[in-house]
């Protein structure tokens, strides 16, 4: 795809689905750390396109409280 934006991935899901077998994963992903790495590379292998979401820094706060997160979802996108 070559543009990544939400809009953008979500307007071409319907076609590409019909082709290709996509994973969709979400989750926090502050501080990528080895388990985050092994996780999307075991992810991965269920289908040709793997799409992630991170959640807004807003969801973070309240699941993990107000101290996080510590990278904003600027920069985890």
């Amino acid at each position: 795809m070559s543009s990544y934006s939400f809009a953008n991935v979500v307007r071409k899901l319907p076609k590409v689905r019909s082709e290709k077998k996509v994973i969709l994963v979400s989750g926090t992903f502050d501080l990528l750390h080895i388990a985050h790495i092994r996780f999307l590379h075991v992810a991965k292998k269920y289908g040709d396109i793997l799409v992630v979401l991170t959640y807004t820094d807003k969801t973070v706060k309240f699941k993990k409280g107000n101290e996080r997160p510590i990278i904003s979802d600027k920069y985890r996108a």
